[in-house]
């Protein structure tokens, strides 16, 4: 009866040898794939939406698949405003432009899918009240051209505007300058255009997760938490070191919603929590019902610091 045993446990110990070895087909339902919807757009401009198919789970290349076809129409204080159409590469343009004081929704139909809705109210703008900048220029060159060339390397900012009262509001500040571009030859440098780039800076009571860039916009979100009402001084260390094309600086403030400060830092997050393996899943913040994304809106005041360079700039051409 031993020798049995051990005979017994030979046997299935070579099966599951042999089921191991074997392939076993499982059905993996796909997830169920919804569409992402991405709008950001201000006060007096066309109201404009981006639009894609998310990935699914058993997709090889994780990539958004532009949606050209769709439904969408476009709500003003729950009055169909228009049809938004179709572009390129997902885009949908409207032609209104957008008001304060105007609740704006869009619904959404592709297919069989799920509908999708969103909304946003533009919040009131915030007027900056003082902006200066003591600035330090470290070196200058010129180009095969005969242009010339300057590089801001500090600038200390200090800004100031009146938050609102009694309402929570959340704002976005990004510094701009336009910069040449060019295209390098065998036979030297050659100007083409000029281009408007964000240029970073810090500001110690903001993190890492505050963070936004667009490419052209770059900066931090934050809320009036510790300001509500009151004037507010903001003070900032900006730092580029890029060739520039004139001698201004631009300041924008934009007044945005919580949603968009809300999907700003969830994403900050979202990506920390990508590249540890101990951290808890995080979720993107997202107002689509029904979909991913974020549908928002800003108003913005923008202003600009002449910096008064000593030195001759490049004609705008």
């Amino acid at each position: 009866m031993k020798y049995l045993k051990i005979i017994i446990d030979s046997c299935l110990l070579l099966a599951l040898y042999q089921s191991c070895k074997e392939p076993i087909d499982i059905e993996v339902e796909d997830a169920e794939r919804k569409i992402v919807l991405n709008s950001w757009f201000g006060l007096d401009s066309l109201i404009t939406v981006h639009m894609g198919l998310s990935a699914g789970i058993l997709d090889a290349k994780k990539e958004l698949k532009f949606i050209d076809d769709a439904q969408v129409k476009l709500y003003k204080n729950n009055q169909l405003l228009e049809t938004l159409q179709s572009d390129t590469n997902g885009y949908y343009f409207s032609e209104h432009l957008a008001a304060t004081g105007n609740e704006y929704k869009v619904e959404i139909e592709y297919k069989n899918l799920e509908k999708i809705t969103a909304k946003t109210t533009l919040p009131k703008p915030v007027k900056i009240s003082s902006f200066e900048a003591d600035y330090l220029i470290t070196s200058y060159e010129d180009n095969p051209n005969g242009d010339t060339i300057y590089n801001l390397s500090k600038a200390d900012i200090s800004l100031t505007f009146k938050d609102h009262v009694n309402e929570q509001n959340f704002y976005f500040l990004s510094f701009t300058r336009k910069k040449p571009i060019y295209q390098y030859t065998p036979y030297g440098t050659e100007y083409l255009d000029t281009k408007v780039t964000g240029i970073e800076y810090d500001v110690r009571l903001f993190n890492y997760q505050n963070f936004f860039d667009s490419g052209k916009q770059k900066g931090y979100v934050f809320s009036d938490e510790f300001f509500d009402g009151k004037a507010y001084n903001l003070k900032a260390e900006l730092y580029d070191y890029e060739p520039v094309i004139d001698e201004f600086l631009y300041i924008n403030l934009y007044t945005i919603n919580k949603d968009f400060y809300e999907y700003v830092i969830s994403y900050s997050k979202y990506l920390d929590a990508q590249d540890n393996p101990l951290a808890e899943p995080v979720n993107v913040f997202s107002n689509i019902e029904g979909g991913m994304g974020f549908f928002s809106s800003y108003t913005a005041q923008q202003d600009t610091l002449v910096m008064e360079l000593p030195f001759k700039t490049p004609p705008n051409k």
